[in-house]
């Protein structure tokens, strides 16, 4: 069966690892920390130390290809399991599809929900003009 990339051993890790596991899928996890949770599941195939994906994007980019190549894997699915790795997988996601399949949409649609600003302005948007809706109905009361 297919393989996948957890990024991150924590308690989202973990339950990523036994739902893959689980259906047969080999899972790799990604951690920049040796101390998880993940990495002593029996799901986990294999741990594997990686840069920290804000101080150097790009470095981490190529330990990820690189890490799939050394594992003659083919098209691993990348699952991240927190805001920091949907911000750096949305922005590299073009060059990353050549190698994997990558969980997370481009950043064209993915900074509309990261940028929390966007969503809570859209929100007040739509509040005001079905508040004012409503104040329209029910003059009378």
């Amino acid at each position: 069966m297919g393989s996948a990339f957890v990024l991150e051993g924590h308690v989202n890790g973990l339950g990523l690892a036994r739902a893959l596991g689980e259906k047969g899928i080999e899972v790799y996890l990604l951690d920049k920390n040796k101390y998880n949770l993940a990495r002593y599941s029996k799901h986990c195939k294999r741990f594997l130390k990686i840069p920290d994906e804000i101080k150097n994007p790009e470095d981490y980019i190529y330990h990820l290809e690189s890490l799939k190549k050394k594992n003659n894997l083919n098209e691993p699915v990348i699952f991240p399991t927190h805001d920091d790795q949907v911000y750096i997988l949305s922005k590299y996601k073009r060059r990353l599809e050549e190698n994997f399949k990558v969980s997370v949409p481009e950043w064209c649609v993915t900074k509309k929900c990261y940028k929390k600003y966007i969503p809570i302005k859209l929100q007040k948007s739509l509040e005001s003009r079905y508040l004012d809706r409503i104040s329209e109905k029910t003059e009378w009361i």
